[in-house]
């Protein structure tokens, strides 16, 4: 097995457990932001019937503002420990995938000098880290002006439409309900994307990476974006790395130079050694060759009715079914106007 296909394997086995990490790093995180609740709850017993009863129109905009005010800086104390935490969780995944970038190098390419960036500098690269082409800083500055407006707003409903304690109450939780949902996903894309910055910066200190591969995860959540982009190659100096979108389970995986191409003269070396370091491209299943290999429901699942039926043709690959322009599927309408006249029985039934 040469270096790249034992990189491959050992990757995609290391990114399970990474998806592990930044599952239970989410699920902490949600835990976090909806332990508010029960003060939430209480400041609003504590307040409503008083604003409720209140006839006197400026006392009760004055209590309706300091209600506010009130669940606004409960959401955001438990926000600046959502994020402190995030950035703390974050450095440590930093420094787990550089010293998995080295070890599984030198696993695998036994001989070759490696330099692994200084631990102030993987630390360094959370600043770094984007998820929707935004910093963490900028997403947590969003959901600060998100909660201000959103609780503002909720209050000065309930007050108007006169709902129950009960019914405020269920209107704010299902905000923190949300709020949650919202860093959960946030938390587990800027993982993803701080183990893709950590590992590509620790193998860019090595004399022996000339592209990456990006491989995507096999199954029937992967998005039409990541489905398109599995198998393709980067080169070296690439930027365009995973995570593509929130919640992308897709990764990257350095392909090494052959031992020419590393100037070393492969007849000195034994058979083994040179087989390794041959320099191909791991040759494994794309997406769209493993969901040739799939049942029809599975095909169904992943790509809809009308694309699995285009697909099981066997004339249209994954790339004809997706708009490489904003990376989402053709909807049949689209498709229709493209393949009709080809496969005029298939839209019969669509229709």
């Amino acid at each position: 097995m040469s270096a790249n296909d034992q990189l491959l394997n050992l990757t995609i086995r290391h990114q399970f457990y990474l998806s592990r990490l930044g599952s239970g790093n989410a699920s902490k995180a949600v835990e976090l932001i909806q332990s508010a609740i029960e003060d939430i709850e209480a400041e609003l017993g504590r307040r409503w019937n008083q604003i409720q009863r209140t006839s006197d129109l400026s006392a009760k905009e004055q209590q309706m503002e300091e209600l506010a005010l009130a669940l606004v800086a409960l959401r955001n104390d438990i926000l600046g420990v959502a994020e402190k935490d995030l950035n703390k969780n974050l450095k440590a995944v930093a420094l787990f995938e550089s010293e998995f970038a080295v070890s599984s190098f030198e696993a695998v390419a036994a001989g070759i000098a490696y330099k692994q960036p200084s631990i102030d500098k993987i630390k360094a690269l959370v600043t770094e880290v984007l998820v929707d082409g935004r910093t963490i800083k900028s997403h947590f500055k969003t959901f600060r002006r998100s909660e201000r407006d959103t609780i503002e707003r909720l209050v000065k409903l309930g007050v108007v439409r006169n709902q129950s304690y009960d019914e405020i109450t269920r209107e704010v939780v299902k905000h923190v309900d949300k709020s949650a949902r919202d860093i959960k996903a946030l938390v587990t894309t800027a993982t993803s994307d701080m183990a893709t910055r950590a590992r590509v910066e620790s193998l860019r200190q090595m004399d022996v990476v000339k592209g990456w591969k990006i491989v995507a995860t096999l199954d029937t959540k992967t998005s039409p974006e990541c489905m398109r982009r599995d198998n393709t190659v980067l080169p070296y100096d690439s930027t365009d790395f995973p995570p593509y979108h929130y919640n992308c389970r897709t990764t990257v995986v350095a392909v090494t130079k052959s031992w020419r191409e590393l100037g070393i003269d492969r007849d000195e070396l034994d058979a083994g050694t040179r087989a390794s370091m041959n320099g191909q491209v791991p040759q494994d299943l794309s997406y769209g060759d493993w969901l040739k290999t799939q049942p029809y429901r599975v095909q169904v699942d992943a790509l809809g009715r009308t694309r699995a039926a285009l697909f099981r043709k066997g004339e249209l690959t994954i790339d004809k079914l997706i708009d490489t322009s904003d990376y989402r599927f053709f909807t049949v309408k689209e498709l229709k106007s493209r393949y009709q006249s080809r496969f005029p029985e298939i839209f019969e039934k669509a229709a």
